[in-house]
């Protein structure tokens, strides 16, 4: 998949460090990532994601 070109890119946040550009996701948004993509692997990470998020972390 390509991320440039991809509406995938508005849930990326981004803010600058020492200048520098730097993209990230908070675990709400990886979450979502992780389902638009909806890849076998994708799924278990979902799945540990989730924990992550009820628990907290």
């Amino acid at each position: 998949m390509d991320l440039q070109n991809s509406s995938l890119l508005s849930l990326w946040s981004t803010l600058q460090a020492e200048g520098v550009p730097v993209r990230f996701l908070n675990i709400n948004q990886l979450i979502r990532t992780e389902q638009i993509t909806n890849r076998a692997k994708d799924k278990i990470d979902i799945e540990e994601l989730e924990k992550i998020r009820k628990s907290g972390i």
